[in-house]
């Protein structure tokens, strides 16, 4: 892929920006649409166009109750292109949908997905965090491609990869957090339920801090078993000092100081113990459960397991 086209996009509320995106990137919009019908329709995804539309439809309740203001974007992205709302929601949940046919063994070659890589701080020469992404995809597809940066007045600007039409792939926000995905190999559903996985990953790139931005991964049912691979710069010391008198200015203006917060003690004294990343929880009964960075785990997924091992009374050296 020799070029990726650069769109800026703006606007107030959700419907505005989707309205500016999808008027901007209009013709390649219609022109992603139409390569995905013919190869719908040509048997590769072993569901037809018009019967992907009509699973999709089936998406909305669930989309609604985890992200209605998604769901305003993509009706302006609609308003903007010409396109249908139906359409769009299709291909923004084209992966879901296939999941309810049954594939033959000699299909899986067809199921395989993409590759994220990370590399800690640890092992880089400057002592930054490095994610990379390796989007494995038909050549057809490169040709509705963009780059995407989004800006927001309620949150973080991000940048982000995506196919025209769809509203994230991978990308990363001016909150040092960012996201690469793998597809694992694809279960077979009965029936339709949760969230597409494009509108998670770009709840995520929504967020201002990494913990909220994880618990969107967390808080989201699936059809599609995916690997998140989600990275953070600013707990690592990273951001610029620009960043760091931002946050100092407005938590002296609101009166707030990080001691406030319970878990953040803890938090830094567990990282300090481990030498690498780690979490905090405070759970509602007030104690206070960490979790440190492994081979097997990263800090948040520790932390979530140490904090049912409490919630359980199962002792914490017990493996699960």
């Amino acid at each position: 892929m020799a070029y990726m086209p650069f769109f800026t996009i703006q606007g107030k509320t959700p419907r505005e920006r989707g309205a500016d995106y999808g008027s901007q990137c209009r013709e390649l919009i219609h022109g992603v649409l139409e390569r995905y019908i013919t190869f719908f329709n040509s048997g590769h995804a072993a569901v037809s166009w018009d019967d992907a539309r009509e699973i999709s439809k089936k998406f909305v309740p669930f989309i609604k109750a985890y992200s209605p203001e998604l769901l305003e974007e993509l009706e302006g992205v609609a308003e903007g292109s010409g396109a249908s709302f139906d359409e769009l929601l299709t291909l923004n949940s084209r992966s879901e949908a296939m999941t309810l046919v049954r594939r033959e063994k000699s299909d899986e070659e067809e199921l395989d997905g993409c590759s994220s890589v990370a590399v800690l701080p640890e092992a880089t020469a400057d002592g930054h965090t490095i994610l990379a992404q390796n989007w494995d995809t038909y050549t057809w597809q490169e040709y509705g491609t963009v780059i995407l940066q989004v800006m927001k007045d309620d949150g973080a600007d991000m940048m982000i990869v995506t196919e025209a039409g769809q509203l994230a792939r991978y990308g990363m926000n001016q909150a040092g957090l960012a996201l690469g995905v793998n597809s694992l190999h694809k279960t077979w559903n009965t029936k339709v339920f949760g969230v597409p996985s494009v509108f998670v990953r770009r709840k995520f790139l929504e967020q201002d801090r990494y913990v909220d931005a994880v618990n969107k991964i967390f808080g989201a049912e699936s059809m599609l078993p995916m690997y998140y691979a989600a990275a953070c710069g600013r707990v690592r010391g990273t951001s610029t000092p620009a960043e760091v008198h931002k946050i100092e200015m407005l938590l002296s203006t609101l009166g707030l100081e990080p001691s406030m917060r319970r878990c953040v003690q803890p938090c830094l004294e567990e990282a300090a113990r481990t030498g690498g990343p780690a979490t905090a929880i405070e759970l509602p009964d007030g104690t206070i459960v960490t979790g440190k960075t492994s081979k097997l785990l990263g800090a948040s997924s520790a932390a979530l397991l140490n904090a049912l091992k409490q919630l359980g009374s199962i002792n914490r050296k017990i493996e699960l």
